[in-house]
């Protein structure tokens, strides 16, 4: 594998354990939701959920300004990963489908858990839940991204099509549809301790 000198790290489900806190929520656990049942990213697609298109990204922008979301913890292994990266003077930048309106919390919470890791001006929103014009993977070609960490299928796939490396996180959610082959651009880990980037 080459040397990178910066990597690009996604928010949820990468740094932070947003999926199983997000299963702790009363609406989740009235319908007896378990994160094996999560094998979408769309909530419309979850049989046991029954909502609409919106109703999903509603249910996400009510998670985001709860205490739910406000008590969310890291996952293991990630701040000691980073933190190795860091004093390797790895460039390190998140890019996160969360709004530019959760930037405060977003910022508080990195703050809290990898202190001194991350720079406010390298922390992007992607803001897929309102109607910008550009993509995630359209901002991380237009930055030069080297590699990514990320737990959804679709962004690894995109980029692995214009030569781009990502880690994926192995969940329910970013399984490969029967038929098809892994891109060798992208490689399946599932947990911090797994990955290696030099």
């Amino acid at each position: 594998m080459p040397k990178y000198t910066t990597i690009w790290i996604d928010c949820d489900d990468v740094l932070s354990d947003t999926m199983n806190t997000l299963l702790t929520t009363p609406f989740f656990t009235e319908k007896k939701v378990t994160k094996a049942d999560i094998t979408s990213y769309n909530l419309r697609e979850i049989p046991k959920l029954n909502v609409s298109i919106a109703q999903g990204y509603e249910i996400f922008r009510n998670f985001c300004i709860s205490e739910d979301f406000r008590r969310m913890r890291p996952l293991p292994g990630a701040r000691e990963k980073l933190e190795t990266w860091k004093k390797e003077n790895k460039k390190l930048i998140i890019i996160t489908w969360r709004s530019a309106d959760r930037k405060p919390q977003t910022v508080k919470r990195l703050n809290q858990y990898f202190p001194g890791i991350f720079h406010p001006e390298n922390i992007i929103f992607a803001e897929e839940l309102t109607n910008k014009e550009k993509s995630k993977v359209e901002l991380c070609q237009e930055a030069g991204i080297e590699i990514m960490i990320e737990d959804r299928l679709p962004i690894t796939q995109e980029l692995a099509k214009h030569g781009i490396p990502s880690i994926l996180f192995d969940t329910p959610r970013s399984k490969l549809p029967a038929g098809e082959t892994e891109n060798p651009l992208i490689t399946r880990v599932r947990n911090w301790d797994e990955i290696e980037i030099s």
